[in-house]
């Protein structure tokens, strides 16, 4: 079980409860993790170092994915060391909707698999209006050949 006191006073300081998490309320970068400075004018991601104190060494290759899907959460408990591939599987199954706000449901869904194996799911509302100049065009061009 994950807690604070493992973890050196500079960053127990900057990290509050919230729920089961551990949320960094320090600096944090654009995207939502949390960041510290590595001493050697540069920065660290909070929860990579949380988890390489607590845990030990991110093994070679791998990222660390938050479980409980907090980018600002450093409780250990709720990251694991996971191959990037996994990281971005993981998150685009969560994802219930497309950019636009339309559901990934029923007849709205389509699954393309790409040449590398790769599986992604299109919206077919957002398919059928970013498609229709670009067949309107194709079709124009085939009548004026």
């Amino acid at each position: 079980m994950f807690t604070p006191d493992a973890l050196p006073m500079n960053m127990q300081t900057k990290i509050v409860p919230d729920g089961e998490c551990w949320e960094w309320v320090g600096a944090k970068i654009s995207t939502g993790y949390g960041s510290l400075t590595n001493g050697q004018r540069g920065s660290v991601l909070a929860h990579r170092k949380s988890y390489e104190i607590v845990v030990g060494p991110i093994p070679e290759g791998l990222t660390i994915d938050h479980l409980c899907r907090n980018r600002a959460c450093i409780n250990t408990d709720h990251l694991e060391p996971v191959t990037n591939a996994e990281n971005t599987r993981r998150a685009a199954a969560l994802r219930t909707h497309c950019a636009k706000g339309h559901p990934f449901d029923g007849d709205n869904v389509r699954v393309q698999v790409r040449k590398n194996g790769w599986r992604q799911r299109i919206c077919v509302t957002c398919a059928r209006v970013t498609g229709s100049p670009h067949m309107r065009r194709v079709r124009a061009e085939s009548k004026a050949a």
